[in-house]
């Protein structure tokens, strides 16, 4: 077939299609079918999954998954500390037992603060943490902490920014060297589509700030290709592709308000902390037994019957529109 063709004509084809699989395999999505995605780290993911706005760009983006999401995440949460009530488990049990297969973790705002201001710490301490979230088969997404911003009220926090930039500048090195995904926040098209990552109060992201995020992780992935990304995802769009992401955004903030009462109650120390022989720990006709933790495991089947709704929703409003 090739007989007639030159050596180097063979060997010019052979470079570029070595080149496109290259291209492919770099750009190649770290979001798989039926993943379970965990989000780790502060307050902004807190406020991520609250508010639904990057799961819903995903689940538009990739109806057919049947993906999951679980945060994992707690304000004030840094590197070297994390804050738990007596005997909760750690991070790597966490992850096991809800099955995660991704995480997504952002850390760095508040360790350019402080004892962490020279640096040094932080790689030998974000490597560790890597290592933990990373388990033997999990994907690894490094979220970059957004910038501190000026206020017309309160110090200008704006000015941390320089050593933050430090943090964010490792971090491309940190995902390279263990085969983790890198989210560039910066502008990827017209600004317009991409509006700025806007704070409440100089740090944390207010409303229009997490659609931002969102928008640039999408971006980042190459999902501002896709046709429902050109579409308006949270503003600009026609009035029945707002009521349909409001839906589904519905649904998915219902949802992760039952994971946040199942993973985070309010009375720990009665259910595995210090109090589990209080009378008010256990049954009251058969003390031996303990009705509390059973009880939690209830909040399971409704998260899961909310996940086939937002499932349900989400192949019904883009799988039809999938290129």
């Amino acid at each position: 077939m090739f007989t007639n063709i030159s050596p180097r004509i063979l060997f010019a084809l052979f470079a570029v299609s070595l080149l496109l699989n290259t291209a492919r395999a770099q750009t190649e999505s770290p979001i798989k079918p039926n993943d379970v995605i965990a989000l780790v780290g502060g307050e902004d993911m807190v406020a991520l999954s609250e508010q639904g706005s990057l799961e819903l760009l995903l689940l538009r983006a990739y109806p057919t998954y049947h993906l999951r999401f679980r945060s994992l995440a707690w304000e004030g949460d840094t590197l070297s500390e994390q804050h738990r009530d007596l005997n909760y488990p750690e991070p790597e049990l966490q992850l096991n037992k809800i099955g995660a297969t991704v995480v997504i973790m952002q850390f760095g705002k508040m360790e350019s603060f402080g004892k962490f201001a020279r640096f040094t710490p932080f790689n030998g301490i974000f490597r560790d943490l890597l290592t933990q979230l990373r388990g033997e088969n999990r994907r690894i997404i490094i979220l970059p902490s957004t910038p501190f911003e000026k206020k017309t009220e309160g110090p200008d926090l704006s000015e941390q920014n320089a050593i933050l930039a430090q943090y964010t500048a490792a971090l491309p090195g940190l995902a390279k060297e263990y085969n983790a995904t890198y989210i560039d926040l910066a502008d990827h098209g017209d600004k317009e589509k991409l509006p700025p990552l806007s704070t409440r109060d100089g740090v944390h992201l207010d409303e229009a700030g997490l659609d931002a995020l969102a928008l640039r992780f999408g971006a980042a992935l190459g999902l501002d290709h896709h046709p429902l990304y050109r579409k308006g995802l949270f503003t600009d769009a026609g009035m029945s592709e707002m009521m349909s992401q409001l839906q589904l955004r519905t649904l998915i903030q219902e949802k992760n308000r039952l994971w946040f009462n199942y993973y985070r109650p309010q009375n720990w120390a009665f259910l595995a902390g210090d109090r589990t022989n209080q009378p008010s720990s256990r049954d009251y006709l058969d003390p031996s037994k303990r009705w509390f933790p059973a009880e939690m495991e209830e909040w399971l089947p409704l998260v899961e019957a909310k996940e086939k709704a937002i499932d349900q929703k989400a192949r019904e409003l883009y799988a039809p529109h999938q290129p």
